[in-house]
This record gives structure tokens, sequence and C-alpha cells, in this order.
């Protein structure tokens, strides 16, 4: 996405970027953030953290198998990541 600037007769295009973090079930959205810029590991442990968080406390949910389902993007595979599921008794499904 581009921000289109009018700058006296001259157009300039800025670069802006948003970034989109999902967590979904198969009929609901449980959690979503949107980032100005690019997302880090630390951006993504942080939402994952909140997620896995609020799931816990829910009654309904605290029990249940958690399975976050990841690509291989770098920042999915950083160790924070796998230690915050670990906290929170969740399993990583990797698909590449």
């Amino acid at each position: 996405m581009a921000i289109l600037q009018r700058t006296k007769g001259h157009e300039k295009v800025s670069p802006y970027s948003l970034s989109m973090i999902a967590a979904i079930t198969f009929d609901c959205v449980i959690s979503a953030q949107i980032t100005e810029g690019g997302t880090d590991h630390v951006v993504f442990d942080n939402f994952l953290h909140r997620t896995l968080s609020k799931l816990r406390i829910d009654k309904e949910t605290k029990s249940k198998q958690i399975v976050v389902l990841m690509d291989n993007a770098s920042i999915h595979k950083h160790t924070s990541v796998f230690e915050t599921a670990r906290k929170f008794r969740a399993n990583i499904l990797m698909n590449a």
C-alpha cells in the first residue's frame, strides 16, 4: 500500500505498510492485530502471548488442546515463540 502525496504540482509516493496477525478457529476470529510497518518476532510473540493467555483464562477453552498452525516465516521460528507456546501448553504445527 502506498500513500500518494501532492507537493506543488508533483506527486510523491510514500511507502506505507500495515501488517495483520490473526488467530482463527473454524468458525470465528479469536484475536487480531494490525501493526504499522512490519512484524518481527517480538511483535508476534507478544500477540501469541496475549492470545494464548486469553484462551487459558476463558472457562470454555482453558482445558482444551490448542494447536498453533504457522508457516515457516523466520519470526515464527524464534525461541521465544516456542517458549510462549510451551508456557501455555499449546502445540505448534509448522506448515512449510
